[in-house]
């Protein structure tokens, strides 16, 4: 083999290692996401998204961006 050939040998094998490397540590982190996700209470997530505390937006023409007036 070439000079050219062992190099370019070589980088692959870096980079193949790099990615697994790469992988572990994705993976890693996922697992351990996952097991946050899983250990969670959800029970009072979405307290503050029941219809009754939802802030509606009033679609009256008052609020459309046109109906602003810059600050200068």
């Amino acid at each position: 083999m070439n000079t050219e050939a062992i190099d370019f040998f070589l980088r692959h094998e870096r980079a193949q290692n790099q990615l697994q490397c790469d992988e572990l540590h994705l993976e890693l982190i996922f697992a351990s996401e996952l097991r946050d996700f899983q250990a969670r209470d959800f029970g009072n997530d979405h307290v503050f998204e029941r219809p009754e505390n939802l802030n509606l937006v009033n679609p009256s023409e008052e609020s459309w961006p046109e109906n602003f007036t810059s600050a200068s």
